[in-house]
C-alpha cells in the first residue's frame, strides 16, 4: 500500500482533489482505460511535495481502497485475485508552489506509470 504520509511519516498535506486521465489499453482492440487519482501537495521541513496517488489495476486506477478492495472480492467469487498496485508520485516542488501547475507533469508521469504497469507488472498472464 502506499505511504502513510500524515500518519507514519507526519508530513503536512493540503490541496486535496480528484481528477483523472485515461490511458491508452496494451490491446490495441479495448478503449483507453480511465484512471482516477487523489492529487496533493504535502510537505516536510525540508521539502515540498506535488503528490499523486492511486491504486492500479490492469483496467484503470482509482484512489479509493474500497474499489480496489471490491473489485478483488469480485475476483475471489471466482477464485481468482485481481492484481493491483498502489502509486505514490511525489514531484518535488517549491514551498507554496501552485500545484495546479504541477498537474500536466503529474498527469504526464501517471500515464507512463500506469502504461509501464499494465504493460509488465499487472499483465495477465495464462499458465
Amino acid at each position: 500500500e502506499w505511504m502513510d504520509l500524515n500518519g507514519l511519516l507526519g508530513w503536512k498535506t493540503d490541496n486535496f482533489k480528484h481528477d483523472r486521465f485515461s490511458v491508452k489499453s496494451t490491446s490495441e482492440k479495448l478503449d483507453p482505460v480511465e484512471v482516477e487519482v487523489q492529487f496533493f501537495r504535502a510537505w516536510t521541513p525540508t521539502q515540498t511535495y506535488a503528490v499523486i496517488q492511486w491504486y492500479a489495476w490492469p483496467n484503470g486506477g482509482n484512489p479509493s481502497p474500497s474499489r480496489w478492495f471490491w473489485t478483488d472480492r469480485w475476483a475471489q467469487l471466482s477464485k481468482n485475485r485481481a492484481p493491483w498496485v498502489a502509486v505514490s508520485l511525489l514531484i518535488p516542488i517549491k514551498p507554496l508552489d501552485n500545484i495546479q501547475d504541477i498537474w500536466p507533469v503529474a498527469v504526464s508521469l501517471g500515464e507512463s506509470v500506469q502504461a509501464s504497469l499494465m504493460a509488465e507488472a499487472l499483465a495477465t498472464t495464462t499458465p
